[in-house]
Parts: structure tokens; C-alpha cells; sequence
């Protein structure tokens, strides 16, 4: 209640001090009623005022504002509010499955979809964030890491329990089964029609990207972990940057800590390192990429067309929590 107040001075003064809240009701309540999630605005969401990195633990939100961003990174803001709101608990709390994100916007910024519940049973939802209620997606209940395609209407995700990726209209239906996607850890859906996902569907190559068609058919491998690269054990959460065909995507060791993030063009194979010592990258309509480096939300300005850094990353937010 106190993340949410409607005036400044009632809420928390620091994110050093909301960070010790948060302690004190992992203290009290155990760790096995705390989810923690956190989730981006995606590039389609244009011109929004708002970059709302949602950490929902119990019924307590924390959301950083474009403005904020704007305004530690020099860029003019437009001045609209930011989106506050709870994820409460049990059954609707947002659960981490696997190592897929748990949360993603829709392109239009306007709802988000996320998976709740026990481990292996995941109900996907999604909730307008003008809306009191989320929304449960019928026959869809082994859900993890889901995504939406580029106009909104289907939501795909990797079925947890037969190891594969599947696809729904966000009206409900039955699923779609795309392809195989055993170990998966995210996806992205390209305006082009492409599907690119992390996982080890062949269960030999280690998890890497792959892609596929959005129709579905055989994926097919397009990079892996560096096995002269001691420290490289698998490449997860990938996102489409504009063009539909240049994926972001981090390489993480084994204790789950990003090594860099790195631009790979999904048609020539060709790919270089964006940034060291990060990853969870997201692009942002206006030319910014934001990302998780050592518990902190950092924000730059970047080139979407050659896929480079245009400017010094600037801290936004410290002590977020990620799902790993």
C-alpha cells in the first residue's frame, strides 16, 4: 500500500528502502508465497510516457516512470503519469515457470500477459491496465514465458508440459502447437513473420536461439553457447529490435548472471556483442535500450539500425528483482 499511495510523501522515500520492505515480508511471510517478476514496455507501446518495470511481490508494485528514465538520462519527457497498479496473490499471483520472463506488454502497451500458478500448472492471463480484473485465457494452463506477435492477437508461450511452443488468440481457442521447444527460456515474435526463441529442442547443441516460422514447421539453430568459452552456458531472452530480423539476447554463465547482450541477424547469421555485463534487454520506441546489470535497471540511447550503443548507459532503478 505504501508503493502505491497517491502522494509522494507517503510513499517510499528511496528504492534502498523499498528494497528492505521487501525483506521484511520475505521475513515474515516465507519464501514460498513471494513471486517476483519484472517486465519492460516493448517497442511497439509508441511514444509512451511510461517505462513501468512492474516488481510484484505479494500485493506491492513498484513502477519506474518514462519520466524517471527521462529524466536521469537527459531526454525531454511528455509529462504523462505512469501505470501503477497490484498483482495480488494466490491464484492470480505472477509465478516464475522455468527461466522464460513471466511478463509481456502487448505492441499497443495497453495490457500485459503473464502466467500464474504452481509450477508445471502456469494459467495464462491477461490484464488491461485499465481494467480491475485480469483475464484468464481458456485451455491454456502449463504455460511459461509468454510473448505476444506484432498486431496483438495471439500470444505464444512454451507449453511446460511437453516441451513445446505454442501460440493462442488472446479471445481464447485452442492452442496452436508451433515446434518443439524442450528447455525453453523466452521468445520473441518479428513483423516479419519469425519466430525466435531460446531452448535446447534437440537436447545436445546446449540452449541457444533458434528460429521458426510463425505457421509453425522445423526450427532451425542459429547460435549457441561458445564451448571455448568456459564461461558461456546458455543464451536466453531474446527480443526483436524493429526491423524484424535483428535479435537481442544474453549470454549467461552458470550462476545465472549476464555475461554481455548481443545483436544477431536472424537471415545472415552475423552477430556482435552490444554491451558487457548485462542482460534481460528490451528496445524502446525512441531509440533506447534498457536492460538488468547487477540487480540495476540501466537505460541508453541506441541505434536500432546498426545495433550499437549511441550513448553512455545511465542508472534508472536499483535493487530490481529478475526472474531467473
Amino acid at each position: 500500500r505504501k508503493a502505491l499511495a497517491r502522494t509522494p510523501a507517503d510513499r517510499f522515500a528511496t528504492a534502498q528502502e523499498f528494497a528492505q520492505a521487501l525483506d521484511l515480508v520475505r521475513t515474515m511471510s516465507g519464501p514460498s508465497i513471494v513471486d517476483s517478476a519484472t517486465a519492460v514496455v516493448p517497442a511497439g507501446a509508441r511514444r509512451r510516457a511510461w517505462l513501468p518495470w512492474a516488481i510484484a511481490t505479494i500485493a506491492v508494485v513498484a513502477a519506474v516512470s518514462w519520466t524517471t528514465l527521462t529524466r536521469q538520462a537527459g531526454i525531454a519527457a511528455t509529462g504523462a503519469p505512469p501505470v501503477e497498479f497490484p498483482l495480488p496473490v494466490e491464484p492470480l499471483a505472477v509465478s516464475v515457470h522455468g527461466n522464460a520472463p513471466v511478463l509481456s506488454f502487448a505492441p499497443d502497451g495497453r495490457s500485459l500477459a503473464y502466467v500464474s500458478g504452481p509450477a508445471g500448472s502456469g494459467q495464462l492471463f491477461i490484464r488491461r491496465l485499465d481494467a480491475r480484473e485480469p483475464i484468464a485465457v481458456q485451455g491454456v494452463t502449463r504455460a511459461s514465458g509468454p510473448f505476444f506477435s506484432p498486431d496483438g492477437e495471439w500470444i505464444a508461450y512454451g507449453d511446460v508440459g511437453d516441451g513445446t511452443l505454442k501460440k493462442v488468440r488472446v479471445t481464447g481457442g485452442a492452442p496452436v502447437t508451433i515446434c518443439k521447444a524442450i528447455e525453453y527460456h523466452g521468445g520473441t515474435w518479428g513483423r516479419r513473420g519469425t519466430i525466435a526463441f531460446a531452448a535446447d529442442p534437440d537436447q545436445g547443441r546446449g540452449i541457444g536461439i533458434w528460429r521458426v516460422s510463425a505457421d509453425g514447421g522445423a526450427p532451425r539453430y542459429l547460435v549457441g553457447p561458445d564451448s571455448a568459452v568456459t564461461a558461456e552456458w546458455y543464451l536466453t531472452y531474446p527480443s526483436f529490435l524493429p526491423d524484424g530480423r535483428t535479435v537481442l539476447y544474453a549470454t549467461l554463465n552458470g550462476n545465472a548472471l549476464g555475461i554481455n547482450i548481443s545483436a544477431l541477424d536472424v537471415e545472415t547469421g552475423q552477430r556482435h556483442v552490444v554491451t558487457t555485463g548485462g542482460g534481460w534487454a528490451r528496445y524502446v520506441d525512441g531509440g533506447y535500450l534498457v536492460f538488468a546489470q547487477d540487480g540495476t535497471l540501466m537505460a541508453a540511447k541506441f541505434d536500432a539500425r546498426r545495433a550499437v550503443m549511441a550513448g553512455a548507459p545511465v542508472k534508472v532503478r536499483q535493487y530490481i528483482v529478475i526472474n531467473l
